[in-house]
């Protein structure tokens, strides 16, 4: 059970996260994401927070008593973390050469630009 409490937080924001690059692609002729699109993203980015503590209570509840496990699953769900922040509240994907300097720079993920730039 504490894989799964550690998977489906990490499953839902990356199919979330790849579902709107497959629609940033349908409006990029437009330049806008659709204000229902946006509203959408509203909604995820508040049940992925909502997930994400549901897994990390079920970690907590369902913790495995082999270490190697432990670290693992605990791996699994601070990846889902950094997938949400890397989303939905600074940009944390970056080349390895530059990645120091570009992430202290605090830039606004382009999910979070097109969210308040949306229009119809």
């Amino acid at each position: 059970m504490a894989l799964w409490s550690a998977l489906i937080p990490l499953l839902f924001v990356l199919v979330s996260a790849g579902v709107y690059w497959l629609l940033a692609r349908a409006w990029v002729e437009r330049e806008l994401m659709p204000r229902g699109v946006a509203a959408t993203y509203r909604v995820l980015r508040v049940a992925s927070v909502l997930i994400l503590a549901g897994g990390l209570a079920g970690l907590i509840v369902w913790w495995p008593n082999n270490i190697a496990v432990a670290l693992s699953v605990a791996g699994v769900w601070a990846f889902a973390a950094a997938e949400f922040t890397n989303y939905f509240i600074v940009r944390l994907a970056y080349p390895v050469t530059r990645w120091f300097a570009a992430v202290a720079q605090w830039r606004t993920p382009q999910l979070v630009a097109d969210m308040h730039n949306a229009g119809d």
